[in-house]
């Protein structure tokens, strides 16, 4: 049998009933992490000259048109943990 892989489920701050619904229902699972999303905005307000990075790809992208509308919609996003960056 296959494991499941992880998950992580982020709840908008505006959604605390989802919020804690979700973390009753679900928060025994060992495969799925329940958290609150509490950014205040973006962290990276300058871009300064920095040493040369390690990694191949930027990690961080910004939400698709689609992702931000979902997130509006259903006050969540569920990410499969060790997933691929989009290209």
């Amino acid at each position: 049998m296959t494991e499941p892989g992880r998950w992580l489920i982020v709840v908008h701050p505006e959604h605390l009933d989802l919020f804690h619904h979700l973390r009753d229902r679900f928060g025994e699972l060992p495969f799925l992490e329940i958290v609150l999303d509490r950014r205040k905005g973006e962290r990276r307000q300058v871009r300064a000259p920095v040493r040369p990075e390690r990694r191949r790809a930027e990690r961080r992208q910004p939400a698709t048109a689609k992702e931000r509308e979902q997130w509006a919609l259903f006050g969540h996003h569920l990410v499969r943990q060790g997933e691929p960056p989009r290209p």
